[in-house]
């Protein structure tokens, strides 16, 4: 049991060290300011609806920037005729 505590503190800090914080704290901080103007904006329409999308939209994206993060950029760059077929597909 203690050690996996131990790891899972460690996985943390290597995600500290590695991850771009900066990035992080801005992201949400825009993202913040855009939920208060969402609200603003529609809080006559007494729904709660678009704050949800929003919030949740905002989950994903620091779920992802987690991930991506964690991940080898050495395993994503041998992958890339995916990512060019992802991308193609995207379009």
């Amino acid at each position: 049991m203690k050690a996996n505590i131990k790891l899972f503190f460690s996985g943390i800090k290597d995600f500290f060290k590695t991850a771009d914080i900066l990035l992080l704290v801005l992201s949400i901080a825009a993202s913040s300011i855009g939920l208060v103007l969402i609200y603003s904006a529609t809080r006559s329409y007494n729904t709660n609806s678009y704050m949800a999308v929003q919030i949740s939209a905002m989950v994903i994206g620091i779920i992802f920037f987690v991930v991506f993060s964690i991940v080898d950029i050495d395993i994503i760059s041998q992958q890339w005729p995916l990512l060019v077929l992802f991308n193609f597909v995207l379009i």
